[in-house]
């Protein structure tokens, strides 16, 4: 067993959950101690079990808050455990998070399959664990009912695996798969900082004693040359592995409203094609292609009858609908993505003369992301049915934005956008031929 690679100390820890009891599970009585060390710093109260047939009974027993377990181990495994708590309907809002020294993706999306709502790759660093136990704390999971966890197909490394999740818990491993990415990335960094030191300080010696040290040389050149491809592969399969994962939660959310299946990638497909015309850098364009993937995610919240309602929506139905990208904006800003991913989900409905929602925005004060992602949001929107309209068409959502180019719609987005459709022969990928007007 690997031991956890820091230590922390009260002043560090998140306030989620302070007093708690945590279950421990884990076969191995110096992981337990380290463990229980570095909860009971952050102000939890732990208790332990050396295997997953006593921690299911421990769990029935004392009912913890949180259970923090190891994956492989005797009588019973981690996974076996996750599965028969997640069974139990007292367990339902009880968070579960996998310690392991597997990494490979069937490792994740087994331990997705088992109701896990965060996973860890040892060694770990104990503030993540701290940081990621007390969110779950804060926000517990609500396992959904078995009509909500449909099965989403998602490839990895070039595999096709079927995933039995809710969109909240893949949305929970979709933190924990990003902060392990972070971790990981941040070890190899440390790791070829060493050797840059340990290289110029071999230089020096090379001018002393060059024929000694030619061999020693080879050898570190060598080293240098295997971490720069882990590195490479690392990054590669975590990359994969975090954009599968957006995949899922976006196709999970969609099959909750069958009018608007696919919206999200064909309304992310086409702001992407807007932000290359308008000459947006790759790096902000792929911030964009991730936004317009997860923008609707804080439909989540909002009942699926509102969402497939065949009238027209009442005040306080349609307060509920505009909700969603607060909710939205509430369940990203706590990931560290490398774009204003979720400053660009809460502006999606902003309008450049201010009367647009949540806050009003006018103008500059929006993202120019957010402003094309508005612009290929109603685009996408107005060709496809929806349960109370059928779909306008292409021609009346080019006329629509053309109408209000420059008072609701970014004026270059709009133009770009126009562009596209009537002069390079732009067309949805995916239109949905039963819900969608192909275009």
């Amino acid at each position: 067993m690997n031991q956890v690679t820091k230590a922390i100390s009260p002043s560090d820890t998140p306030v989620g959950g302070r007093g708690a009891t945590i279950l421990v599970v884990e076969d191995s009585p110096v992981q337990t101690e380290l463990l229980r060390r570095a909860l009971e710093a952050a102000s939890y109260r732990v208790i332990t079990a050396a295997n997953g047939a006593e921690g299911l009974a421990m769990a029935k027993a004392q009912r913890p808050a949180a259970v923090v377990s190891d994956v492989n181990m005797p009588v019973m495994d981690g996974y076996t455990m996750c599965e028969a708590m997640c069974r139990e309907a007292s367990f339902n809002s009880t968070p579960i998070i996998l310690l392991t020294m597997l990494s490979n993706p069937e490792d994740l999306i087994r331990g997705l399959n088992a109701g896990a709502d965060g996973y860890l790759t040892k060694p770990y660093d104990v503030s993540a664990l701290v940081s990621r136990l007390a969110a779950l704390l804060d926000n517990p999971p609500t396992r959904q009912p078995a009509d909500e966890r449909r099965s989403v197909e998602v490839k990895l490394a070039g595999k096709t695996h079927l995933v039995y999740a809710d969109s909240t818990r893949m949305l929970n491993l979709l933190i924990s798969t990003y902060e392990n990415a972070v971790l990981q990335n941040q070890a190899l960094v440390s790791a070829e900082t060493a050797l840059d030191n340990l290289n110029q300080h071999l230089e020096q010696k090379v001018q002393e004693k060059t024929a000694a040290l030619a061999l020693e040389i080879k050898k570190h050149a060598d080293l240098q040359i295997r971490l720069e491809s882990e590195q490479r592969a690392s990054a590669e399969q975590l990359q994969e592995t975090y954009l599968s994962t957006i995949h899922a939660i976006s196709l999970a959310l969609e099959k909750r409203d069958a009018y608007t299946s696919g919206h999200q990638r064909r309304a992310s497909e086409l702001a992407t094609a807007i932000a290359r015309e308008i000459g947006l850098t790759p790096h902000r364009i792929e911030g964009l292609r991730v936004s317009g993937l997860l923008y609707d995610l804080g439909k989540i919240s909002v009942p699926a009858d509102i969402l497939n309602r065949t009238r027209p929506l009442n005040k306080s139905e349609i307060a509920l609908n505009r909700a969603h990208v607060q909710n939205g904006y509430e369940i990203l800003r706590g990931i560290e993505f490398p774009w204003p991913v979720a400053q660009i989900v809460l502006q999606h409905h902003e309008r450049l003369d201010g009367s647009g929602y949540p806050a009003g925005l006018k103008g500059d004060a929006i993202l120019l992301e957010a402003r094309i992602l508005a612009v290929a949001d109603v685009v996408e929107a107005m060709c496809s049915h929806r349960p109370q309209r059928p779909a306008p068409g292409i021609d009346a959502a080019l006329e629509e934005i053309a109408q209000d180019r420059g008072v609701l719609y970014d004026a270059d987005a709009v133009d770009a956008c126009i562009g596209l459709f009537r002069e390079k022969g732009f067309a949805f990928a995916l239109a949905n031929s039963d819900n969608g007007a192909k275009q």
